[in-house]
């Protein structure tokens, strides 16, 4: 694996408590900011409420999926890069199943025919089984592949200094 980002402990540990107290549901959040003070921003997952009032557009509970209130992440974002506060990452969970990229999360980052739509950031998929994370990975987007590949997710002891995430499309 070419790529690797070291996140501090503190932001990793803040991700991975609210995953644990999601559990059995998906969690998500925004993570800003350089690693010497990156900011996580956990959200609330819309999702069992956009099934509630339209089961055919969103077939899926929130035990299998995530859907940010995106007027709160516009809001978020704008107030961030306002202060010049760099976008670093989404974050979400896998209840009962393994940190990977799915089908589904690669077309929410990338929908066919767009390409991604924050190609600069990383997506940390947190695998939770039985309220306690047990793998976390990433995945950034590629430019060389055209898709996202993965990034190794390390948590920072704070022993030695973390490093940034790769610079967009250094991925192999």
């Amino acid at each position: 694996m070419a790529c690797s980002w070291s996140i501090p402990a503190a932001a990793f540990d803040l991700m991975a408590a609210r995953a644990e107290a999601d559990y059995p549901e998906e969690t998500c959040g925004l993570v800003f900011g350089p690693d010497s003070a990156l900011e996580v921003i956990p959200m609330r997952n819309l999702q069992d409420e956009l099934r509630q009032r339209d089961p055919a557009a969103y077939p899926r509970d929130a035990h299998d999926a995530y859907h940010l209130d995106g007027v709160e992440f516009d809001r978020i974002r704008g107030e961030k890069e306002a202060k010049g506060t760099p976008f670093r990452a989404i974050y979400h969970s896998h209840p009962d199943h393994d940190a990977y990229f799915s089908k589904k999360d690669r077309e929410d980052a990338a929908p066919p025919g767009w390409g991604p739509i924050f190609p600069e950031i990383t997506y940390l998929v947190f695998s939770v089984r039985k309220r306690k994370v047990a793998d976390v990975k990433g995945y950034t987007w590629s430019e060389e592949k055209g898709d996202y590949v993965e990034v190794e997710i390390q948590r920072s002891t704070g022993e030695t200094p973390s490093a940034d995430p790769p610079p967009r499309g250094s991925c192999r």
